[in-house]
C-alpha cells in the first residue's frame, strides 16, 4: 500500500525544482524503485494553484493530491490554534497531472 504525507505550505514557501531531477528521485533511482507511485503526498494549505503546479516536479514514485479542508476560525495566529479545528471535517480534493487512482484512493 502507499505511504502518505501531508504537507502544508504558504504559497511564498513552495519549491519547485524546475524540472530537474531532485534528490528524492535520485535517491528512488538509486534504490531501484519503479516509475510506480510509491508515496502519495497530499498538500493541505489554503491556495492550490501555485501548490499544484510545484507538486508536478515531484519524483514519479510520488502520487499528489491537493486538499482544502472545509474548516476555518473568524481569528488566527498561534494564540488562537485549535488541534480539532479539522476532525470531522470534509475536504475538498484537488486532482492534479500527478494524481492516479493510488493517490485520489489515498486521499479519499
Amino acid at each position: 500500500g502507499a505511504e502518505a504525507a501531508q504537507v502544508s505550505a504558504g504559497a511564498g514557501g513552495v519549491p519547485s525544482s524546475g524540472g530537474s531531477e531532485g534528490a528524492a528521485e535520485r535517491k528512488g533511482r538509486e534504490r531501484g524503485y519503479s516509475d510506480a507511485p510509491q508515496v502519495v503526498v497530499m498538500d493541505v494549505g489554503s491556495t492550490k494553484g501555485l501548490v499544484c503546479r510545484a507538486m508536478e516536479d515531484l519524483p514519479p514514485t510520488m502520487s499528489a493530491v491537493g486538499a482544502h479542508p472545509i474548516s476555518g476560525k473568524e481569528l488566527s495566529g498561534f494564540a488562537h490554534a485549535d488541534a480539532s479545528l479539522f476532525e470531522g471535517k470534509s475536504m475538498a480534493l484537488c486532482r492534479t497531472v500527478r494524481t492516479d487512482a493510488t493517490g485520489a484512493a489515498v486521499a479519499e
